[in-house]
């Protein structure tokens, strides 16, 4: 086995019956807790699959041995799967091969342009505005080839086909969620604080946080006295820590052993992004911990049937913030509709069988 290459042994997937053989390029092995969401999407598909399917992982970020990977997964016409953008790059090597699947998740074309308009910088901007470029003619170059194409929601879906001229078959596949692990906890000591978690060193994430703290939190001080507003997750920036010494209702926790401890203890979680390309992973884990979400509409790819109390202006976020934290029989409803709606659209044993279906067709 080469440098770079993992094959996921039975210790990690129960792997009984082998059905397809697939050979999945990615930028890192994935495993679980993960930084980044992409390898975590791919660790519950290699999880739930692996039962009755033979993966085979090539890390791009270890150097392998592409061309001899890609030549060993031909010689044995193995379901070829380009998970994330990094291995998307992979596509003009195997571009006619009839079972290739490429997993982009975020229409990255979208991705890019969004930050470039959102997110304040001029250097930041014009490196986006960049990657934006480099992605639209990517997509309209090479994916239009391709025969299968995985992303995260609808708006990345539309995103591609703008792009596409020969319209390959783009499915979409929602995120989903360990609702065995990130669960309620009727035990849990609550408090009335708000939360919101993720990776915090992410330009987008600094930008919306801030323009929390500044905008939405002094409007719920003022009728929440005793609340504070949990900011929780690794490698916070600089902006993110200088809150917390501002005002002593912000607490920033830096890197926690268990996000999940968290969620169960806060009474609301909040979503202050507003890019409109993907789906907030740490979104579906409040809800499955029985979190009442508030977020900007727009944000809400994906999840626009969801129980998400979904707001348009700094003022409406702050309103319906309180009016949760003020009421707890509407906050205990809101929290369980939304276990309810992880359990019926997102859970991964679900999702999976997505992937499946898809693996199944090319292989077939």
């Amino acid at each position: 086995m080469g440098v770079g290459v993992k094959r996921l042994r039975k210790k990690q997937v129960d792997a009984k019956i082998l059905s397809v053989n697939i050979t999945v390029f990615t930028h890192t092995t994935p495993n679980v807790p993960s930084k980044d969401g992409i390898s975590l999407i791919l660790y519950y598909i290699v999880r739930e699959l692996g039962v009755t399917h033979t993966f085979h992982v090539v890390a791009l970020d270890q150097s392998p041995d592409i061309a001899a990977e890609l030549n060993k997964a031909l010689d044995q016409q193995a379901v070829i799967y380009l998970h994330g953008p990094e291995a998307a790059k992979l596509v003009p090597q195997v571009v006619h091969y009839p079972r290739l699947v490429v997993g982009l998740i975020d229409a990255q074309s979208l991705k890019y342009q969004e930050l470039a308009q959102k997110i304040p910088g001029t250097l930041a901007k014009r490196r986006w505005t960049k990657q934006a470029a480099w992605w639209s003619e990517f997509e309209q170059t090479q994916l239009s080839q391709v025969n299968h194409i995985i992303v995260g929601g609808e708006n990345d879906r539309q995103a591609i086909i703008r792009h596409v001229s020969a319209k390959p078959f783009i499915s979409v596949i929602p995120n989903g969620v360990d609702g065995d692990y990130f669960s309620p906890d009727p035990q849990a000591r609550k408090e009335l604080d708000v939360i919101y978690s993720g990776v915090m060193d992410q330009p987008s994430r600094i930008q919306a946080v801030v323009q929390f703290a500044k905008e939405v939190w002094p409007l719920v001080r003022t009728q929440c006295g005793s609340s504070r507003f949990l900011i929780v997750g690794k490698d916070p920036g600089k902006q993110i820590v200088k809150l917390a010494k501002q005002d002593p209702s912000i607490v920033v926790t830096g890197f926690v052993p268990e996000v999940r401890d968290w969620l169960r203890q806060a009474a609301v979680y909040v979503s202050p992004l507003h890019l409109r390309f993907g789906m907030r992973n740490t979104m579906l884990e409040a809800m499955a911990c029985g979190l009442p979400v508030v977020g900007y509409a727009e944000a809400c790819v994906g999840l626009e049937t969801s129980p998400i109390r979904k707001v348009s202006t700094p003022r409406d976020f702050a309103d319906t913030t309180v009016q949760l934290l003020h009421d707890e029989a509407l906050r205990l409803q809101v929290g369980s509709l939304s276990r309810k709606y992880i359990e019926q659209h997102h859970a991964w044993s679900t999702q999976a069988k997505l992937y499946e279906q898809i693996f199944n067709v090319c292989q077939s």
